[in-house]
Parts: structure tokens; C-alpha cells; sequence
């Protein structure tokens, strides 16, 4: 269960990922990515597209463990999402997603986590596995949700393209 104050609604999780077939064509299939992630690159990158993504929230999909512990364990899967958002994320949301993730279990050491593994990957320059369009499009996208919520829901939409049916 995510928190939608948070979290997109257009979000939509790896293992409830279905396309259309013109979209998953338009967006060249799941890309294999060494770091993860690819399902995550999906769909953004069928939104930077012009595609809707939506997650509907009656509907429920149970992970029995931990996102990311399949082969390690949660604090290793946190330096490995906070590396991936410095793939995918600017410094300025990447700290409020610090912020936001010590006020969850293991408090502070998890947000604390996160970060370092974002700062790791930053200092050592990691290649990221996305064009530097779809990193544009992520942090428009993010600050755009950041100064939404700051500013109380009040931020007018962007012009964002028209989107596919």
C-alpha cells in the first residue's frame, strides 16, 4: 500500500505493470537495466511518451517480502534504490525522499541509507541507464508533485503533451 500523498497515482508497480501493446512497443519493451529498475523506467518512460499510466487503487497486489530484498537485504535494497534515484531523481527531491523515508521503519537509518547510496553513486559518477531526456522528464515530473504538495495542492498542471488512449 502506498501513501498517494507521496506516491503518483500514475505510479504503477512492477508486478502490476499491463500495457497495451502499442505502448509497449512505443516504449521499446522492459529495458535491461544491471542496477534494476526496469520496470520503474517503463512507465516513465511511457509517460515521457505520451501515454496515461494510472494505478487503481481498488485493486490490491501483496508483495510477501520487502520490494528489492529478493536478493538482499532491506537496508542493501535501500543503497541500491537510493543509487537508482540518482539515475533517475534530482539532489532536491532525493532529500525530501530521505526526509520522507525516516519517518518509516528503521526509522532514520533507512532514510539515512537511501541517501548514501544516492551520494556513493553521485561521487563516483555512476552511469545512468536512461537517456538524459528521461531524467529531465523525472525531475519535471517529481518537482513538479514536490511543489504541489508544498504548496497545499494549489500548483496549476503543467502542459504536458496529450496523452495516447
Amino acid at each position: 500500500m502506498y501513501d498517494y500523498r507521496f506516491v503518483s497515482i500514475e505510479h504503477v508497480s512492477g508486478a502490476c505493470q499491463l500495457f497495451r501493446r502499442r505502448c509497449f512497443e512505443d516504449i521499446g519493451g522492459y529495458v535491461p537495466v544491471k542496477s534494476g529498475g526496469i520496470d520503474h523506467i517503463a512507465v516513465i518512460t511511457a509517460r515521457m511518451k505520451g501515454w496515461k499510466t494510472r494505478t487503481f487503487t481498488e485493486k490490491i497486489c501483496l508483495h510477501h517480502r520487502k520490494i528489492g530484498t529478493a536478493e538482499r537485504g532491506a537496508l542493501s535494497a535501500k543503497f541500491r534504490v537510493g543509487a537508482l534515484d540518482y539515475a533517475l531523481v534530482g539532489i532536491r527531491y532525493g532529500i525530501f525522499r530521505t526526509v520522507y523515508q525516516m519517518s518509516k521503519r528503521p526509522y532514520v537509518i533507512g532514510g539515512l541509507t537511501l541517501l548514501v547510496g544516492y551520494v556513493t553513486a553521485s561521487i563516483k559518477h555512476a552511469q545512468r541507464p536512461v537517456s538524459d531526456e528521461l531524467v529531465a522528464f523525472r525531475r519535471r515530473e517529481q518537482m513538479k508533485r514536490l511543489k504541489k504538495f508544498l504548496l497545499g495542492g494549489k500548483q496549476p498542471q503543467s502542459e504536458l503533451p496529450p496523452a495516447h488512449s
